[in-house]
């Protein structure tokens, strides 16, 4: 169900290679050069990171949201079958 991390990887390569204008092969040194991007802490709110480790998250992050979205569905699925009750998604 869940794709692999090498298709992700790969797909998620393609399209940074898209967005920053160069050839796959070079995008991955691009994203592994470090650069001053937005974060949390420090307190002045950019830093130095390296980029790619941003993209290797969206490999969990994707899995954890089909993880959630599937078995949601599936419950409000089972219990409006069953009419066991209603399935209500608190508010944040």
């Amino acid at each position: 169900m869940y794709p692999d991390a090498a298709a992700v990887n790969t797909l998620l390569l393609g399209v940074s290679a898209k967005v920053m204008g160069v050839p796959e092969e070079n995008s991955v040194q691009e994203l592994r050069k470090t650069m001053m991007l937005p974060v949390r802490k420090p307190a002045n709110g950019m830093a130095l990171v390296v980029p790619y480790q941003y993209i290797k998250r969206v490999f969990g992050h994707l899995n954890s949201s089909l993880s959630s979205t599937a078995v949601s569905t599936f419950v409000k699925r089972t219990h409006a079958l069953t009419n066991i009750s209603s399935w209500i998604t608190p508010s944040p």
